[in-house]
């Protein structure tokens, strides 16, 4: 999974940039991060396994787990493109007609008798 993480070059502190360095990360601040006076930096995380179902103790799971020291605003984002079909184009509607209109013709009768 490819992140980035971005933050004002005030805020950004010399240990910070060595552990994204350290860690195989690697700068690649856009001309928007720029313009608002900020460094980014875009590294991979490798996803490997499966999605099983939730453990039946939990809790007790989760209790031997201490909270980050702060919370860390996390933002995902997909470069993702979906492109899709609304539909029959009219060229492809009218050709069509002709056997839309037959089959209507053809119903009629049993729609009439239906409906009395």
């Amino acid at each position: 999974m490819k992140l980035s993480y971005a933050r004002l070059q005030d805020e950004f502190k010399r240990s910070d940039m060595q552990f994204f360095i350290q860690n195989g990360a690697k700068e690649c601040t856009s001309e928007s991060d720029t313009r608002m006076n900020a460094q980014r930096f875009c590294f991979d995380v490798p996803l490997k396994g499966a999605v099983y179902p939730q453990v039946s103790n939990f809790d007790l799971v989760c209790s031997q787990f201490r909270p980050l020291t702060r919370p860390y605003s996390v933002s995902i984002y997909t470069n993702t493109q979906t492109t899709t079909n609304s539909g029959r184009t009219g060229a492809e509607k009218l050709v069509l007609l002709p056997f839309a209109l037959a089959f209507d013709v053809v119903t009629l009768p049993v729609q009439v008798l239906g409906a009395l």
